[in-house]
């Protein structure tokens, strides 16, 4: 079907990564749901986690995720960072996602 194969070519697609809450701390959690509330429409909270959308770099200018996202942990911003580095646009934070042995992890 034309439909289908136009939808499976086209650029407007996000690349995500599931990552265990275990890998953000807390407050990060906390804060997710706070900037949520505060209208961050790149933030959807769940239950069991959130999804982060990650804004696109401009003109090759690398965006501050510390910008992007106020008042989080360097842990945080370390899922971020990598996940982003790693081609991912989003990344769905969920207790039930995997946890990855070379990522800093809490006991929250």
């Amino acid at each position: 079907m034309k439909a289908i194969e136009e939808l499976k070519t086209t650029e407007d697609q996000y690349k995500v990564i599931g990552v265990s809450t275990c890998h953000i701390m807390a407050a990060d959690a906390a804060r997710l749901e706070q900037i949520r509330r505060e209208g961050n429409n790149m933030v959807m909270p769940r239950d069991t986690g959130a999804f982060v959308k990650l804004y696109p770099d401009i003109d090759g200018e690398t965006r501050n995720l510390e910008e992007d996202y106020p008042g989080f942990t360097d842990a945080f911003y370390n899922v971020l960072k990598l996940a982003k580095e790693a081609g991912y646009s989003m990344v769905e934070f969920d207790s039930a996602a995997t946890e990855y042995e070379s990522l800093s992890s809490f006991d929250w």
